[in-house]
């Protein structure tokens, strides 16, 4: 979703119907790549997305892009088995 209002950019990654045998082809690379020229084309703020807890693979994946837990995420003691994940375009 393209917030222009909010100045960023929320993404909703699902794996819903995702095949094994499509991971780790750079994919996911390429897509955070776009989504970040986007931001910065567009002079947003950072990018957002939500990601489960119990999700290690993922979340490793988007340290590496530079995600970090954003102010508006749920604190690791906290019952919500998701974190939200934030990275500036800038």
């Amino acid at each position: 979703m393209f917030n222009r209002l909010s100045r960023f950019i929320l993404v909703y990654p699902t794996t819903d119907g995702q095949s094994l045998s499509a991971q780790r082809h750079g994919l996911g690379r390429t897509l955070m790549n776009h989504l970040a020229k986007i931001g910065k084309d567009f002079k947003l703020d950072k990018i957002m997305l939500t990601v489960f807890k119990a999700n290690t693979q993922a979340l490793r994946f988007y340290k590496n892009f530079g995600f970090k837990p954003d102010e508006t995420s749920p604190e690791d003691a906290d019952e919500e088995d998701y974190k939200i994940l934030s990275k500036s375009c800038r």
